[in-house]
């Protein structure tokens, strides 16, 4: 065997041991690994700050590490408990007033139901009486399914509201352990087996994901908060809400903004109110534009993903490991692309 197929059978085992193994992790390992990584995440941002309060204060370390950790819960708590309280009561007055808003769409629908019927030609009530019946066994199912499975579904939701708290208060502890000791744990990675592999692959992943993370956290405020103002000056009891709600759809691949406002706007021409259907399309092109001038700007080309491969590494992560795999998805591949280039660059220097 010549050593180009030595090299190629070589680079087919590596390809195929990383693929198992980044299955593997990311099945497996990440869920018990997750907290401590978020906490790594959090260390390494709050560890200027701890350099900071050191060097002004003199004080022990345990406290300057503490200092940070108790005002960022504190604001990340009183920030949350606002929004958590503002849709609460939106939610409430959601339901409060479900029957009115049923009564409202019902109305709008036989009104669109007789236009079409006229237009046509058809029978009258006859799209009427079938739209009418589909509308009210949609709610009955529903309403049949949702009650046995809220029963079926009461005692694990518990459960899993145990184990939340338990990785919350894991992820605390972690972080603030790891923020004290953050440049011991640096010095432990750096002087590991293979550490200069590992280096290799995860530098630039790391400049990679934070890029990444980083324009969609800006992306998603910017969405929310033009998605509040718009709709609050158009006096929607929801802005909150439905701004929320919004941004974080926008931050989310293959969904964005426009799977709410498009329909949104469709119903809101079907309903009469063609004002409401042109700032609900101003707020969607205001939003896109938004994330198609921010998005270059902050990531670049430093993701070096293309619009193909991006598809193909979301579908595979979506069927792999299901709403999850739309973020594993493109950072496994990632990964295998930073294994494939370290391989080539150690193999170069051995050479």
């Amino acid at each position: 065997m010549n050593p180009s197929q030595l090299a190629k059978y070589k680079t087919l085992f590596t390809f195929s041991a990383a693929c198992i193994a980044l299955y593997l992790s990311f099945r497996f390992l990440l869920p018990l690994f997750l907290p401590f990584i978020l906490a790594y995440a959090c260390a390494v941002c709050l560890h200027p700050c701890v350099l900071w309060l050191r060097e002004k204060t003199h004080l022990p370390k345990t406290i300057c590490a503490m200092i940070p950790i108790v005002l960022f819960l504190g604001f990340l708590i009183l920030v949350l408990g606002y929004i958590l309280r503002q849709c609460y009561i939106e939610l409430c007055y959601l339901l409060r007033n479900w029957n009115f808003y049923e009564h409202m769409l019902n109305s709008h629908l036989t009104r669109f139901c007789y236009s079409v019927e006229k237009t046509f030609s058809f029978r009258n009530g006859s799209i009427t009486y079938l739209v009418e019946n589909g509308i009210s066994d949609f709610f009955q199912r529903t309403s049949e399914k949702i009650i046995p499975a809220v029963m079926n579904f009461s005692i694990p939701t518990m459960v899993s509201f145990v184990e939340i708290l338990g990785a919350l208060l894991i992820f605390i502890l972690s972080t603030f352990f790891l923020t004290k000791d953050l440049e011991l744990f640096r010095y432990k990675k750096n002087s590991h087996l293979f550490s200069r592999e590992m280096n290799l692959v995860t530098g630039k992943l790391r400049i990679i994901l934070t890029a990444y993370f980083k324009a969609q956290l800006i992306i998603m405020l910017f969405t929310s908060l033009i998605m509040f103002i718009g709709l609050s000056l158009c006096h929607n009891s929801y802005a909150l809400l439905c701004s929320i709600i919004i941004g974080f759809l926008d931050a989310l691949p293959m969904i964005g903004c426009g799977a709410i406002l498009i329909p949104w706007a469709l119903i809101m021409i079907l309903m009469g109110e063609y004002f409401y259907a042109v700032i609900l399309a101003i707020l969607f092109i205001i939003c896109y534009l938004v994330r198609q001038y921010l998005e270059p700007k902050i990531i670049g080309n430093k993701i070096g993903i293309h619009p193909v491969e991006s598809l193909l590494s979301l579908y595979i992560g979506y069927r792999l490991f299901g709403l999850a795999g739309f973020i594993l998805g493109p950072i496994g591949y990632l990964l295998l692309k930073e294994i494939h280039i370290t391989q080539h660059y150690t193999a170069s220097q051995n050479s």
